[in-house]
């Protein structure tokens, strides 16, 4: 079973699947926590990430 400890929260749950609506799940605080955390995030193939990197 995979476990993880969502942010912002203190107990370890386990991996929820995923959900096509998180505003059904999430409150506002916490979707933009994860949008401002998203925000910092770099994802792609090699090429794209060492691009990202070098503009960042």
């Amino acid at each position: 079973m995979n476990r993880t400890t969502p942010l912002r929260m203190k107990d370890e749950v386990p991996l929820q699947p995923p959900v096509e609506d998180l505003h059904g799940q999430w409150s506002d605080d916490q979707i933009q926590a994860l949008q401002h955390q998203l925000g910092s995030s770099i994802i792609g193939n090699p090429d794209t990430v060492r691009r990202s990197c070098r503009n960042f």
